[in-house]
């Protein structure tokens, strides 16, 4: 079984997509292909053929997938694929990220592909910054247990039930770290 993970992600490096695309490349050892903002109109199909199971991680913008990502799949030629996907957002639950995965679940029976589950991820709005600190390695609990386990169906090739679930952190805390994050970059923009 060949697989790829596509990131989805319009930020050519440093996404909360890539830090979760690499956590499950730990178990899979898939190849990788970006889709972003930069290189979205290129025809990937030719690519995407060569496998038979694709992994989509892309993060949510108001309540779809990036622009980027649904363009380029609308060119895509491809079917008979098995898929999976990680959705991640920014808001503290990880139910908002039910949206992205409908929105994979729909193409795939559009395009004749087989939607084999995905995972949902809620908080992740700084997650590339928040993993890289150690203080802060709790926060990935609930991830690195849900990755393990999509990609534990991803090499048995089963289905995997949508889950839901976000980082480990309590929405106050984690709103108030947002908060203070867009207070500072405000600052920013004000003073120059």
């Amino acid at each position: 079984m060949k697989v790829l993970i596509i990131n989805g992600s319009p930020k050519i490096e440093n996404s909360n997509s890539e830090v979760l695309v690499n956590k499950l490349n730990n178990y899979i050892n898939a190849d990788i292909i970006q889709i972003n903002r930069k290189n979205y109109k290129q025809d990937f199909s030719d690519i995407i053929n060569n496998y038979d199971t694709l992994i989509f991680a892309f993060p949510l913008y108001v309540d779809g997938i990036p622009s980027h990502l649904l363009e380029s799949l609308t060119n895509l030629t491809i079917e008979n694929k098995n898929v999976y996907a990680i959705v991640n957002c920014g808001f503290p639950e990880g139910n908002h990220a039910k949206q992205g995965l409908d929105i994979i679940r729909n193409y795939c029976i559009h395009n004749n592909l087989n939607y084999k589950g995905g995972l949902g991820i809620g908080g992740c709005g700084g997650l590339n910054g928040m993993s890289k600190n150690r203080l802060l390695k709790f926060i990935n609990v609930n991830i690195n247990k849900y990755i393990k386990d999509l990609s534990n169906s991803i090499l048995a090739n089963e289905e995997f039930n949508n889950v839901l679930t976000k980082i480990n952190i309590p929405n106050y805390i984690y709103r108030h770290i947002g908060n203070m994050s867009w207070k500072k970059d405000l600052d920013k923009l004000t003073h120059k």
